[in-house]
Order: C-alpha cells, then sequence, then structure tokens
C-alpha cells in the first residue's frame, strides 16, 4: 500500500452522500443478496452525534462507515465498515477502522466499539477488537458485540 494517500473526509456536499450510500448500499447490502432494503434516509445518519465518514484513496471514495457518539458514554461506536469490492483484502478496510478511531480519540472517546456481524469478527479481531458486551439493547443472534481501548499511541 505505499504510494498511496488516504483521507477520511465527513460526509456533507451532495456528492459526497451519494459516494457514502452508494458504498454502503452495494456492499452491506446488494452484495449479500439484500436488494431493495437498503434506506438512504435513515435518520441516524444525519444525526448531530453520529459522523458519517469517506474513506478517499488518491481522490476516489473506496470506503464508507459511520462513527457515532453518544452524548453521556465515553466509547464511539463504529458503524458498518465498507469497502468497495474491487478495493477489499488490500488493507483499505484496516485504514479506514484506523482513521475512524483516531477520529473518534481526537474527539475524547477511550472506547471504540461495535457489533460486528458474525462473519467480520475476525477482522474485528485482528484490528485488536475484544468480546465485550456494552450495550445489552444492541444484543443480535447476528452478531458479536465488541470493543478496543483507544490509546494514545
Amino acid at each position: 500500500m505505499t504510494d498511496q494517500e488516504y483521507s477520511l473526509v465527513r460526509v456533507e456536499s451532495e456528492d459526497q452522500w451519494h459516494a457514502y450510500h452508494e458504498i454502503r448500499r452495494q456492499v452491506l447490502y446488494e452484495d449479500r443478496g439484500h436488494f431493495g432494503k437498503y434506506n438512504p434516509n435513515h435518520p441516524d445518519d444525519r444525526d448531530a452525534n453520529n459522523h458519517p465518514v469517506l474513506l478517499v484513496l488518491d481522490g476516489e471514495p473506496i470506503g464508507a462507515m459511520r462513527v457515532d457518539f453518544v452524548p453521556e458514554c465515553d466509547y464511539a461506536i463504529m458503524r458498518t465498515v465498507a469497502i468497495r469490492k474491487e478495493h477489499q483484502r488490500h488493507g483499505h478496510g484496516t485504514a479506514l477502522l484506523s482513521m475512524a478511531e483516531d477520529h473518534a480519540r481526537v474527539c475524547g472517546r477511550a472506547l471504540a466499539v461495535t457489533v460486528s456481524g458474525n462473519w467480520a469478527v475476525p477482522f474485528y479481531e485482528k484490528c485488536g477488537y475484544e468480546p465485550y458486551e456494552w450495550d445489552a439493547s444492541q444484543m443480535s443472534e447476528h452478531g458479536t458485540q465488541m470493543r478496543r481501548l483507544l490509546t494514545n499511541t
């Protein structure tokens, strides 16, 4: 991955929203056979405490996720890391998650948490996450709650 320039961009413009939804719809829904189920108008995407972001590589949006901040908690929720299919398995998801964790750390969060789909648990473990129940209301038979301490390294 040398000579590649990443940036983490908070989604604000219409073009950025289009790329964000296109990536998430394709990777998280259509590539998994869930056609017509994606909601590009989900209110959580526009909540002031939530930060939809794009991973931009050499000027091209290749990844999307959302970082949610719960005001009364010291953690950030990492939501739905999605990398365009043609860019998967090259370390871009790890880069996106790492940059999102840096953003959370700068915003004063000490912990990153997620509800990982069971198929993605090995990815999160590779990124330093461990099973950890952080919110009983987020429990799911289709996923595992996980966490990673955010240290100033």
